[in-house]
């Protein structure tokens, strides 16, 4: 009897070392388990914080992009009607009269907006050999009117609407209306084609 109650004592005693073993091991699982999630947390955290700053920093570097875009296109944009008022004042604005009214000096000012092959389909090649006998004075009657079409990296293109007027041996002015598609290279910083749409009234 005395040695049932031993083994007894002595099972109940195990199971209790057991039992207080498994608790203490679930206790230090728990606790690791508790850490690991906070170590998660910690992570999951600045994993948000870092995909906050990316976020905000993509939206920065978005606007700068937009902007030096703009800023490009609105430079290119000033420069193609630049060179579009300086072409067609050569070709519009002169009096046979004076000096600055010869051709050679025209074609030379408006080679510093457009290529030679545009200049030479402006002003014939051999119209420097020309000698006039009457005055012509001819003068835009307004700026030229420039609509942007399209636009890529090297290329620009647009309309451009001419006024004019002529007087020829001090007649009666005759007007003009006429328009034009140039396409102005980035690259160059000239117009390098240009085509005459037709007159219209």
């Amino acid at each position: 009897m005395k040695e049932n109650r031993i083994r007894t004592i002595g099972g109940l005693g195990l199971a209790l070392i057991l039992f207080m073993g498994a608790s203490l091991f679930l206790w230090f699982q728990n606790v690791n388990l508790k850490a690991q999630v906070k170590d998660y947390q910690s992570e999951t955290q600045l994993l948000k914080q870092s995909e906050n700053n990316l976020k905000q920093n993509i939206e920065v570097l978005t606007d700068d992009y937009d902007k030096l875009y703009k800023e490009k296109n609105g430079t290119a944009n000033e420069e193609l009607i630049l060179a579009a008022n300086v072409l067609f004042a050569s070709i519009y604005n002169y009096d046979t009269s004076r000096p600055d009214g010869n051709i050679i000096v025209r074609k030379d000012k408006a080679k510093e907006a457009a290529t030679d092959k545009v200049v030479d389909s402006m002003f014939p090649k051999d119209s420097s050999e020309t000698v006039t006998t009457v005055d012509t004075v001819s003068r835009l009657t307004k700026d030229p009117e420039v609509y942007l079409m399209s636009s890529d990296s090297r290329q620009l293109q647009a309309l451009v609407v001419v006024d004019y007027e002529v007087s020829i041996a001090e007649s009666s002015e005759l007007t003009g209306h006429y328009m034009y598609r140039i396409t102005y290279n980035n690259h160059m910083e000239k117009i390098d084609s240009i085509q005459n749409v037709g007159e219209f009234e």
